[in-house]
């Protein structure tokens, strides 16, 4: 709803709305001037001169009539016209007879209220008091339009400041994911160079290239990430696809892959796959040493989207920790442990996202993972 991008319901008086009705009241010798805003269930007032009540049903609202027109909507005497003879705030203590009442229209045609002159008794309005009405209603206009420009603004810093500290904690996490096997590289270069073992130390050399190249890729795979080409695909056939991609590593470790039927979703087959073996995978990186790896799929119908989710039994990860696994380069164990560039939930988190999903965790140490992520309907 174009209203709702404003921002402006149900906040508090400003004094640069109260000044605009006031001029209303005194320039047009009314006792009531509104800035009177129509969502779906009613009109609320952003200023009100001459008025207690902040807001009214919509469908007692002259304003609900007015918005429907190009220009103001003028009655002289309510009482005799048919549409408003009846109305509770015409026959009510209030007792309006006149009402004027210009539409507050976006440069994009839509109408979020009125700028509205009431009186008591029935009167005309001259052109000249029109002409002025008019002009007081794109006043208020241009100031609903700066109130969402500065909010909009507003927002935007608090983005940016985000994202360079984002870009800082990457730069760090990279100097570091890179430092170790490049400095490894170094010493062995050197070695070799001084004459020691060749066959031992060009297998140390593999190993720490292998390491430099893993980050290389996670972070092109992360960064190139584009929007996805959102079509029907089959779940099921993604999820078979990444169990056969990691089969080698799931028979070394005893693991065993189950899932429900998966039905048809509105994804990206190719980035659907790579959840599937990000998640999968991590099952088995972080796997309990004391019992072979069970991982289950499922997915269940929700109202508007479909939750799929990734259930394993292996070591599960504590409480403290579990708002930063999503984080690009965020590793809660060192390589020499478990092996891993540390950007594969990085990357299933900004797939589903950008496809318009979510993805959640929920984790009890010792006892296993569950990562659920959405998927439009």
């Amino acid at each position: 709803m174009a209203l709702r991008s404003y921002g402006i319901l149900d906040t508090p008086p400003e004094e640069r709305f109260d000044r605009i009705t006031r001029l209303v009241s005194r320039l047009l010798e009314v006792p009531l001037a509104l800035v009177s805003l129509v969502d779906e269930d009613r009109q609320w007032f952003k200023s009100r001169c001459g008025l207690d009540a902040t807001e009214t049903p919509r469908e007692v609202a002259f304003c609900a009539h007015a918005i429907l027109g190009e220009g103001a909507l003028v009655v002289e005497d309510a009482s005799r016209d048919p549409r408003f003879a009846a109305n509770p705030l015409v026959t009510g203590e209030l007792g309006i007879r006149f009402y004027a009442g210009q539409p507050l229209i976006t440069s994009g045609g839509f109408r979020l209220g009125t700028l509205c002159a009431i009186d008591t008794r029935p009167r005309s309005l001259p052109r000249a008091q029109r002409e002025l009405l008019s002009d007081l209603a794109q006043l208020v206009m241009d100031e609903l339009e700066l109130t969402r420009a500065l909010r909009d603004a507003a927002q935007q810093r608090e983005l940016l400041e985000q994202r360079n500290e984002e870009l800082q904690t990457f730069a760090r996490a990279v100097c570091h994911d890179l430092g170790a096997p490049l400095r490894r590289i170094r010493l062995i270069s050197e070695a070799v160079q001084g004459g020691e073992d060749l066959a031992e130390n060009l297998g140390y050399l593999a190993h720490s290239t292998a390491e430099a190249e893993e980050v290389v890729r996670g972070l092109r795979a992360y960064f190139t990430l584009g929007a996805p080409s959102l079509e029907q695909v089959c779940a099921q056939r993604c999820y078979e696809q990444a169990c056969l991609q990691l089969a080698e590593e799931a028979e070394l470790l005893g693991a065993q892959f189950s899932a429900t039927l998966l039905p048809q979703v509105r994804f990206d087959s190719v980035l659907l796959t790579t959840v599937f073996v990000n998640l999968l995978g991590n099952s088995l990186k972080y796997a309990d040493p004391a019992r072979p790896p069970r991982v289950h799929v499922s997915c269940h119908e929700r109202k508007d989207c479909h939750e799929v989710s990734v259930r394993d039994n292996g070591l599960g990860i504590e409480a403290r920790f579990q708002g930063e696994v999503f984080s690009l380069l965020r590793r809660l164990h060192s390589k020499s442990r478990i092996p891993g560039s540390g950007m594969g939930l990085a990357i299933c988190k900004q797939a589903v996202e950008r496809a318009g999903g979510s993805i959640r965790l929920e984790s009890t140490p010792g006892e296993g993972s569950t990562f659920s992520f959405t998927l439009p309907r």
